[in-house]
């Protein structure tokens, strides 16, 4: 394999001090999809008549593409139970994950509170603001 090209693989492992491993045997892999501690972070919390929700999980199948940095972690923010137009932050680290997680707590705030100073919440006008607000902190 060409050494500039990392080894791909499909299914890892995440270790209880915060590591991942690729594992090459599928059904270890899977058990792991069903362990609560692949959820490495959870938030709930009512603003209004809305709840908030913000859940970053260890994804155990590797989403990243050949030759590139596994991307093993994904943050999903719903409101009201619902994703918001299906959006969603992945990452490589689970370093990144955590960080990601807590700037979309902040970011989730933000624009549902500016939201509701407008009494024009949805989906859609939620995601727009989030997009914008993503984009302000890159």
């Amino acid at each position: 394999m060409n050494e500039l090209v990392p080894e791909y693989h499909m299914y890892y492992l995440l270790h209880d001090d915060g590591t991942v491993e690729p594992t090459e045997y599928h059904a270890v892999a899977m058990l792991q999809l069903r362990d609560e501690k692949r959820i490495i972070a959870r938030y709930e919390k009512t603003i209004g008549k809305y709840i908030l929700k913000v859940s970053t999980v260890f994804l155990v199948i590797n989403h990243g593409m050949p030759g590139e940095q596994p991307v093993l972690f994904e943050t999903l923010f719903f409101l009201n139970g619902n994703s918001i137009d299906n959006s969603m932050l992945r990452y490589h680290t689970l370093r990144d994950a955590l960080k990601g997680h807590n700037e979309t707590i902040k970011i989730m705030e933000e624009a549902l509170k500016e939201a509701m100073r407008t009494e024009y919440v949805t989906g859609q006008l939620l995601d727009v603001m989030i997009k914008s607000l993503i984009a302000g902190e890159e």
